[in-house]
Order: structure tokens, then C-alpha cells, then sequence
């Protein structure tokens, strides 16, 4: 008897297993599956975002008016003043509340230890955008002054704040410097420190001001960025985020259809950062820093920028977090020495997902920044790190640095500690898969 056609069949066997397997298919499906974007009837706080998402916040919620962009606490944290920034003036339905929410510009007072809306101020001949701060006066330490963005007017509206929350208007705003015939736009406001100075952004004259508080003057202004929309202080400086690629300006003539190419990018201007030390006084150091967040775009492949955008520096204001809301990411920028880029934080759904998909659902950037600064806890001996990968941009050739990714890390196929399976494959999102099954449940209870 002969072994060799049975020889022949196992050498068979194992050359034919051998071969190079498919991957395997993952397949990701909408969290709140077929339900339609929109308010949760039962839970009108809670939404089913476009993308299918579920967005449904921690903790006790409060409707506080149209449009909401900015907010800030007051000094002693018990009032939240949120910007209200609708153009729109009616054909909205806004939930019953006493007193009575406003649709359109408006300010809302909520006491946040109560969560309940105490005052709403609201004037015809007042616009509100996004900026909004609230600190000290110097002149009465125990009053609290609000300031507010006001962009038609091209100024900041002055509010005195009283100690049930109500708010009072000063008759006299403080209006911001145009450049020729342009127009000031006033957006995101900044209070330093110690609250005696605050810092302007005027996104459409593409500058910043500083305004000291107790005499209610401008200190000085000083040139950034393209577009600038938010600004941050501490440590000593002051940092502008400019989210435009180049200078706008109206044609002359007019053409009926703009020529189509890249648009003129300025290294110093377009998409970066303006960081400038600030003198005793509050105003700005000569020679401001900048760094750069985007490659230029050459008009085929890459023709965006990154959008450069909320600004949140760490506990000790040595780090700054920026947010990149046209890709999905988060920039962590030293500002020790020389300011840098040094990593990123990637929001994106899941690994190469298309841009726009965000790694958490219903929590603003604003939010993922403050996440962002938290002390990162010690992983446990055998879990997985993350990995050295380039700090990607709309073109993905922007810096190298170290690039975390949870949601990466949950659906890789990684090995793992002795003891448990060697490899493992998680399902996307399952926290918001929960959500969604709880959701349901108290549908059904109702």
C-alpha cells in the first residue's frame, strides 16, 4: 500500500489553505437605522442627525431661543448668557416658557442651577453674532458686566447684569475701527485673564481689537488672518483663528459668472493662526507668530482648506486645541517656544471615512475640544496605543505628529493580552447603538 496519492492530497490541502484570504467585510449601518432626521417626539431634545446619528445630550437640557452660536458663563458660574443669532423673525415653532423664548436675535439668561431661563432680552434694532463675554467691572467689583456682538451695527452692545439675572442695555456701544469703507463684523469675543481686557475678532475687516473694560475703549487693533472668526486668551498672548483661504473683495465690474481657479493663498494669512504676546496693558506685542494650518490649494485636488475654527487652550496654557471643521479634526498646537503643530486628534466616524462624519454624535467641537483637554487616564498594561500617523489635512500632507484615534482602535483587528482572544473585532459605535435601544424603549413605554 502506497501513501503517496494521500501525501499528494494533504500536501494539497495545505497549499490550497494557504492562499491569501479575503479580508473581511465590515459593514456599518446608521445607528438610528431607518428613523427620519429630526426632534425625538418623546424627547424633543434629542435628534436623529442627517447622517443618521443619534444626538441625545447628558444631563438636563433647556430650549433657550433660534440659532444659538455662542454663550458664556458669568464669573461666579451661576448664569450661562447664550447668543441667539436667527435673522429669522417668525414661521418657527419655539417651546412655551416663561418668560417667553424669542424667535430671532436674542439674548437668553438661564440659571444653571435651575436650568431654567430667567430673562430673555430682545431689541428690533439689535443683531446678535456668536460673540459674547461676561466678567467683573472693575470699576464695582460686584457688579458683572456682558458684552455682546452686535454685526450690523459693526460694535459691541454693553449689558449690566444683575443678581436675579436680568440684563439692562448701556446706551452707549462700543464701536469697532473700519478700514475705509468696509464694514466691522464683530464675531467671537475673548476676555483675558483676570477679565479687565477683551479681545474682538472683526471677521469681515479680517482684524482683531483689544478693549479695556473699565473705560470701555479700544486699546489698540492690530491685522490677522483672512476671515478670522474665534479668539482665545491666556498665557500671556492672544490666539485668532483665520478660517479664510484669501482677501475678499467685490469685483469691479462685476462678473456674471467668477473665473474658476485656486484662490490667491498668502502663507501668512490664509488658514493659520495669528498668536501675539500682549503687553502689560492689553495690547498686542509687535511681530506676532503664525502658524500655518493648510498646504496652499492648487485648484484640482486640493481646493479647501481646513477651516481652522474654535479655539480652547489646556489647563496650563501651554497647549492650544483647534478645531478643523472642514476635516473632521482637532489641532493640538504648543505653544511652548516656537507655536507648532504638533499632533491631531481625528473625529471622523471611523478610519478613512469620508470628511464630515463626525466621531461623536450631537456633541458641538466646542465640546470635543474641552474633552480634548482633559488629563489623559493611564492605559492598562497590554491595551492598544496609538499609532505615529502624518496629521492629515484636506490635501493629507500637512505635518507628522502623533495621531489618536479611539474609533480606529475599536475596529481593528489588534492582538491582545495572554489570556484572552487573540484578536478581536468590535462594532462600530455601540454606546450609540444604546442610546438608540433606550430611545425606543421609552417610545414604547409612552
Amino acid at each position: 500500500m502506497t501513501f503517496r496519492p494521500y501525501l499528494a492530497a494533504a500536501l494539497a490541502v495545505v497549499f490550497l489553505g494557504a492562499a491569501a484570504r479575503p479580508e473581511p467585510l465590515l459593514v456599518y449601518s446608521a445607528p438610528a437605522g431607518d428613523r427620519p432626521a429630526g426632534a425625538d417626539a418623546v424627547l424633543p431634545t434629542d435628534s436623529v442627525l442627517p447622517d443618521g446619528r443619534l444626538g441625545a445630550p447628558a444631563g438636563k437640557s433647556v430650549f433657550v431661543g433660534t440659532n444659538p452660536l455662542g454663550f458664556a458663563l458669568s464669573p461666579d458660574g451661576r448664569f450661562a448668557i447664550v447668543s441667539n443669532d436667527d435673522q429669522r423673525t417668525g414661521g418657527l415653532s419655539i417651546p412655551n416658557s416663561e418668560p417667553p423664548l424669542a424667535i430671532g436675535y436674542s439674548l437668553t439668561v438661564v440659571d444653571t442651577q435651575t436650568m431654567n431661563v430667567v430673562d430673555v432680552f430682545r431689541d428690533p434694532s439689535v443683531t446678535f453674532f456668536m460673540g459674547v463675554a461676561a466678567v467683573r467691572d472693575p470699576n464695582d467689583p460686584s457688579a458683572t458686566l456682558v458684552f455682546a456682538s452686535d454685526g450690523a451695527l459693526g460694535a459691541v452692545r454693553v449689558f449690566d447684569l444683575d443678581a436675579l439675572g436680568h440684563l439692562a442695555l448701556e446706551p452707549q456701544p462700543i464701536a469697532l475701527p473700519r478700514d475705509g469703507s468696509a464694514h466691522a463684523f464683530p464675531a467671537s469675543i475673548a476676555a483675558s485673564p483676570d477679565g479687565r481686557t477683551l479681545y474682538v475678532v472683526d471677521n469681515v475687516g479680517d482684524t482683531v481689537s483689544a478693549i479695556d473694560v473699565a473705560s470701555r475703549r479700544i486699546v489698540q487693533t492690530m491685522p490677522v488672518g483672512y476671515a478670522p472668526l474665534y479668539a482665545a486668551a491666556g498665557g500671556g498672548r492672544v490666539i485668532v483663528s483665520n478660517g479664510g483661504l484669501a482677501a475678499y473683495t467685490a469685483q469691479t465690474p462685476a462678473a456674471q459668472l467668477p473665473a474658476f481657479g485656486a484662490p490667491a493663498f498668502d502663507p501668512e494669512r490664509s488658514s493659520s493662526l495669528t498668536i501675539s504676546a500682549v503687553e502689560p496693558g492689553g495690547g498686542f506685542a509687535a511681530d506676532p507668530d503664525t502658524v500655518r494650518m493648510d498646504p496652499a490649494p492648487d485648484g484640482t485636488t486640493d481646493i479647501g482648506g481646513a477651516d481652522p475654527g474654535a479655539i480652547v487652550l489646556a489647563p496650563d496654557e501651554k497647549t492650544a486645541y483647534v478645531a478643523l471643521s472642514n476635516v473632521d479634526r482637532i489641532a493640538v498646537v504648543s505653544l511652548a517656544g516656537e507655536p507648532e503643530v504638533v499632533r491631531g486628534l481625528d473625529l471622523r466616524l471611523f478610519p478613512e471615512a469620508p470628511y464630515a462624519e463626525r466621531g461623536s454624535a450631537g456633541r458641538s467641537r466646542q465640546a470635543a475640544l474641552r474633552r480634548a483637554c482633559r488629563p489623559q487616564r493611564r492605559r492598562r498594561p497590554g491595551r492598544a496605543r496609538a499609532e505615529e500617523i502624518p496629521l492629515r489635512t484636506h490635501s493629507d500632507r500637512m505635518v507628522s505628529g502623533r495621531f489618536e484615534n479611539r474609533t480606529q482602535r475599536a475596529l481593528s483587528l489588534r492582538p491582545q493580552r495572554q489570556g484572552r482572544r487573540r484578536f478581536r473585532h468590535a462594532a462600530a459605535d455601540r454606546s450609540q447603538a444604546s442610546g438608540s435601544r433606550e430611545v425606543d424603549a421609552r417610545r414604547a413605554a409612552l
